[in-house]
């Protein structure tokens, strides 16, 4: 549960924000009248200066979204032109936020509309009492009759504005005939609930988002691995901690949209644990996608559980992990003999130009990469390579799986790496402590004996170590020495 001094913060940040807007509005009212020559409701730029705009130092994700814009508005505009700028998105910002959060301020519009004898163009919500803010109110609190003004400002509702490219701010469509501008302001559900908790909403899964948010308690310490394939692990981290700094460098930012990373081997290798520690070590979510939720037999809609996963990651901070990509990304059929091969082809073409236009970074482990398709191989900035342990790491794993054990004087772990060499995974050491812990629960001894141990290998239908030939090669040793 949210902790209440977040709160209280959050709610002391939106209401300055709201005593701001509430200050901007009435210093508007007197451009109702005509004044100096100018035309009834012309608005000019000293209305901006007459209120001063709230620019917070704080770190809550109003504060933050805030310094982002007028960052970006500072980059586009010289700084008179650039504070009436950034009070327009601000400005904007809080009317989406105020039927959410302050519904009683909303009838201030309607005296407003009294006031001035003159339309906001509002939107009616879902019920008929409730005033829904649109694009064209925050015109007319902002520009009214002046067209250069209001033809500047409209910008903040385009596709390239950032509230649009992040998924914060949208208009409703409006019916064919009905100005555009006239569309009801909606705030996305995740920046409203992080506005009101100072935290990010996790999605669950559902058919509206087929994927799953992947955790672990398990450490690096756990991810046993050739020295190989831990360099190229890190080559992954560096990846992930640097990739967006090198994307807005000048000398990188026109070729670089996102980062991919394959990873290839047999299952039980520590792919899938990869992605888990992934999310720990950079603090960023790692959402798993479900590929039996994305895949479908119907026509359609296979593309469209793509577009839900990367419409909802797009515009955060989220690792996406597609475990067994393999067979999310088949080959394509060069010999379509029907309909569904053209449709499966149509499939994997969307699929292939959502990853070439993600901005984020993907993960995709397989176990049978020869069956991926080759224009998807060759998206991927690294390719990590998992195999089954060798003699060294087999002890390794054995030894931390064995840790809460006493073990029986004869299971000599560098013999049983050796003897399981090839014939095991991590994952299945896993298994074995999981046997050998129930066990040990029940019959209330943690020691690990030669059968009890030869029964955990049987029941995954592992290879047994030949304790009998090892025990008749050191009698044999023995009795040859002098």
């Amino acid at each position: 549960m949210q902790s209440i001094p977040q709160q209280a913060v959050m709610g002391h940040v939106i209401e300055e924000e709201i005593a701001w807007f509430q200050a901007f509005c009435q210093a508007r009212a007197r451009y109702f009248e005509s004044s100096d020559g100018l035309p009834p409701n012309y608005v000019d730029l000293q209305l901006f200066d007459s209120v001063r705009l709230p620019l917070r130092p704080g770190y809550n994700p109003y504060d933050l979204l805030c310094q982002e814009l007028w960052k970006q508005t500072q980059k586009k505009f010289p700084k008179p032109e650039a504070l009436s700028y950034h009070a327009a998105e601000r400005l904007v910002l809080i009317l989406a936020l105020l039927p959410h959060i302050r519904p009683d301020l909303t009838d201030y519009f309607k005296e407003i509309e009294t006031a001035s004898g003159s339309s906001l163009n509002s939107v009616q919500g879902i019920q008929a009492q409730v005033f829904i803010p649109s694009a064209e109110t925050a015109l007319y609190l902002l520009a009214g009759s002046n067209l250069k003004l209001r033809l500047g400002f409209q910008s903040i509702f385009y596709p390239q504005h950032h509230f649009a490219q992040h998924g914060i701010l949208s208009l409703e469509s409006t019916p064919t005939g009905i100005p555009t501008w006239r569309g009801a302001l909606q705030i996305s559900r995740e920046v409203l609930y992080q506005f009101s908790t100072g935290e990010e909403l996790e999605p669950q899964t559902s058919p509206d988002f087929p994927a799953s948010k992947l955790s672990t308690e398990q450490t690096w310490d756990d991810l046993v691995v050739p020295h190989p394939t831990r360099i190229r692990i890190q080559e992954l981290l560096d990846w992930i901690k640097y990739y967006e700094e090198m994307a807005e460098h000048p000398e990188f930012a026109r070729e670089r949209k996102g980062y991919r990373c394959l990873l290839v081997g047999e299952p039980g290798t520590g792919k899938t644990m990869l992605g888990r520690l992934l999310s720990k070590e950079t603090r960023r979510p790692v959402y798993r996608i479900a590929l039996d939720k994305i895949v479908s037999k119907y026509v359609g809609e296979t593309t469209k559980n793509i577009a839900k996963i990367f419409q909802a990651a797009r515009h955060r901070q989220w690792i996406l992990f597609c475990d067994e990509g393999d067979a999310l990304f088949s080959k394509r059929s060069t010999k379509t003999q029907s309909a569904q091969d053209t449709y499966v082809n149509q499939d994997i073409a969307y699929l292939l130009q959502e990853i070439e236009d993600y901005p984020g970074i993907i993960v995709v482990a397989t176990n049978y990469s020869q069956n991926m398709d080759k224009a998807f191989q060759r998206r991927f900035d690294t390719r990590i390579d998992f195999r089954k342990p060798e003699t060294a790491e087999i002890i390794q794993l054995l030894e931390n799986a064995f840790k809460a054990f006493s073990l029986d004087p004869e299971l000599d772990l560098p013999f049983i790496a050796q003897e399981l060499k090839g014939h095991i995974t991590g994952a299945q050491v896993t298994k074995i402590k999981h046997y050998l812990g129930l066990q040990a629960i029940k019959h209330k001894s943690w020691e690990i004996t030669l059968p009890l141990f030869c029964e955990s290998l049987h029941r995954l239908a592992l290879k047994i170590p030949d304790f009998a030939g090892r025990r008749a090669r050191l009698q044999r040793f023995k009795n040859e020495s002098p």
